[in-house]
């Protein structure tokens, strides 16, 4: 809800969920925590390390395909709008 209440349209944006510092946490407090926050965001998580570079790239290219997708998505939106001189 902190995200709604800060509004601006953050809550409409597209998100990319991730649990950090996975190189912390031994392998069962890592599936636990992975457990509760798929459970809270309703999706999997990413999981990732910046220290081992466990999952970075997978993150990168998540949000380059989000980055991607949303740009065709403008672009088409104004190839669409009637030209008017």
């Amino acid at each position: 809800h902190e995200i709604e209440a800060y509004g601006h349209g953050l809550a409409e944006k597209p998100e990319i969920v991730a649990l950090s510092k996975a190189d912390a946490l031994d392998e069962d407090t890592l599936k636990e925590q992975l457990k509760r926050l798929k459970k809270a965001c309703k999706r999997t998580p990413y999981v990732i390390s910046a220290a081992s570079g466990q999952g970075v790239q997978e993150v990168l290219g998540a949000l380059l395909a989000v980055i991607d997708e949303t740009k065709a998505e403008e672009e088409h939106k104004e190839s669409q709008e009637e030209w008017r001189p």
